[in-house]
């Protein structure tokens, strides 16, 4: 479930936060969120050309499906 999900996501570098949101009911929505922040290593070598997007870069991951037992 979410703590075998968590465990799976510790890496070294980086964190990193999984959340689940369903309803009750069969047939309602299931919603798994897996939000990310890691450092931007390239950031500062991109500088040196005009660019960079600063020193972390982050993102999230979202799947939605139906809760089964209709």
């Amino acid at each position: 479930g979410l703590a075998a999900a968590s465990h799976a996501l510790q890496a070294g570098i980086g964190e990193y936060e999984v959340t689940l949101a369903a309803g009750l009911n069969p047939g309602s929505e299931v919603k798994a969120t897996v939000s990310w922040r890691v450092p931007n290593f390239f950031g500062p070598l991109l500088r040196l050309f005009g660019g960079g997007s600063g020193d972390v870069i982050s993102g999230e991951a979202v799947a939605v499906f139906r809760k089964e037992g209709w």
